[in-house]
């Protein structure tokens, strides 16, 4: 797997890059990345590293790639996610996927307003 930084992503391109990656990074600092930008990767289905910040617990509580913020521990992460096989890969992204239409899709929406 390789790794590429983008950086800041255009609204109006978040889909195309969302279709071809593997791997989704939210990252903290100072300020939280967004809450859509982690709705936006659970479904699309991708593997979230994430910070444990604002709601992403609640919203994958069974994520093993939690990063600290430091630049050593987001490495390690990242050095995880490469780790993972194909079928780890998207058995993880399958459960993303799935708990996003489970509680955060727009037809679950609909149904509990």
């Amino acid at each position: 797997m390789v790794v590429f930084f983008k950086g800041f992503i255009k609204n109006n391109e978040i889909a195309n890059v969302l279709s071809k990656i593997d791997c989704v990074i939210l990252s903290y600092f100072e300020y939280e990345t967004g809450p859509l930008t982690g709705i936006e990767a659970m479904a699309a289905g991708k593997v979230i590293i994430s910070a444990k910040s604002g709601a992403m617990p609640e919203r994958i509580p069974f994520n093993p790639f939690w990063h600290n913020n430091t630049i050593d521990n987001l490495a390690r992460q990242i050095r995880n996610v490469q780790e993972l096989n194909s079928n780890d890969s998207k058995k993880y992204a399958t459960q993303v996927r799935l708990k996003y239409q489970k509680e955060y899709s727009k037809n679950y929406i609909e149904k509990n307003i």
